[in-house]
């Protein structure tokens, strides 16, 4: 028997315009993804809840792994996110989150998911968050949400994804409550998106987060370009990838916001955007900086690569002068 959370027609389902690909960077992280195709399904505009993007930052060794804030889901759309006690089989768990209409996220390895063919599945343990809305748990298959998408899984991947080994610690899990979704008028609804804004504004970093990624990039340079191309592609993955969406997503919100009413983001949104189209010529240029031939070439690719970050604090600056002075 087939136990589902959403009443969701695979058929006629359409992802969120949010993951569509004329988007600088159609993907953001897993859980951000997951929670923009839920609101979706469940007839919300995830950009009301975009506050989140605001506030990335440069963490010493990484970007900021940005994620909808809790207090903004249950605030604008009544839904309550908490951790759930894996203290039984997890698929226990699903089925009886699914069976009382709740959603469960997850922590899964890719290894299983078989919408991510292109990079992990059966090849590469990696971890990665998905939003389960069905299960059949006799025909052993489900149904999830994972980039942007709603799949479906079975078989050998089904076991594999409710393997839990003896001895290692049961994955974390989250639980989306959706006993009390409040549908909000639109007038009300974006009057609470705007005070969430005014204080994911006063969150924003206190120093210009790009300064610090500079010196950092200054400094790791060498030493990124000895590793390689694999640990360059997971060290894009915890920089530039995350910055790269998270600046777009925050310029969507700003112009999102200015449409509702407010007044004087034009330039944050537009700076917001530069940093997320630089993004993409700022990797191409690291990939040239790891396979240029004679030192003439990787001096001249390390300029441009240091002139792409101080070119991005430019940009984030004047933006967050503006949405401070707007918002916050």
């Amino acid at each position: 028997m087939q136990l589902r959370a959403i009443d969701l027609d695979v058929n006629s389902y359409r992802q969120h315009p949010l993951h569509a690909g004329d988007r600088i960077w159609p993907q953001t992280n897993c859980y951000v993804d997951v929670w923009i195709e839920l609101l979706h399904v469940l007839g919300f505009d995830p950009v009301a809840m975009l506050g989140f993007s605001l506030c990335a930052d440069f963490e010493g060794d990484q970007w900021t792994f940005i994620k909808p804030a809790h207090e903004d889901l249950r605030v604008l759309f009544g839904i309550e996110v908490v951790e759930l006690n894996v203290w039984d089989d997890l698929l226990k768990h699903v089925a009886a989150a699914c069976q009382r209409g709740n959603v469960l996220i997850p922590e899964t390895d890719a290894f299983h998911l078989p919408d991510d063919a292109a990079t992990a599945y059966g090849r590469n343990h990696t971890k990665t968050a998905i939003a389960i809305v069905d299960v059949d748990v006799d025909a052993g298959a489900l149904g999830y949400f994972h980039s942007g998408n709603y799949h479906r899984l079975s078989g050998d991947d089904f076991a594999g994804i409710f393997a839990m080994a003896e001895g290692r610690l049961p994955p974390y899990v989250e639980m989306a409550k959706l006993g009390r979704i409040e549908r909000r008028e639109a007038p009300l609804l974006f009057e609470l998106a705007v005070e969430r804004a005014r204080l994911h504004a006063r969150r924003m970093p206190v120093s210009n987060p790009f300064a610090a990624y500079r010196a950092h990039l200054e400094a790791e340079l060498d030493a990124l370009c000895a590793a390689g191309i694999e640990a360059f592609h997971r060290y894009a993955f915890a920089t530039m990838r995350q910055f790269g969406a998270s600046f777009e997503l925050a310029s969507i919100y700003l112009d999102w916001l200015a449409r509702g009413g407010v007044d004087g983001l034009t330039g944050a949104r537009e700076g917001f955007s530069d940093i997320s189209m630089k993004t993409k010529g700022l990797m191409m240029t690291f990939a040239r900086v790891l396979s240029a031939r004679s030192t003439a070439q990787l001096d001249e690719k390390k300029r441009r690569l240091v002139g792409l970050v101080e070119a991005m604090q430019s940009s984030w600056a004047d933006a967050a002068t503006i949405v401070a002075r707007r918002l916050a």
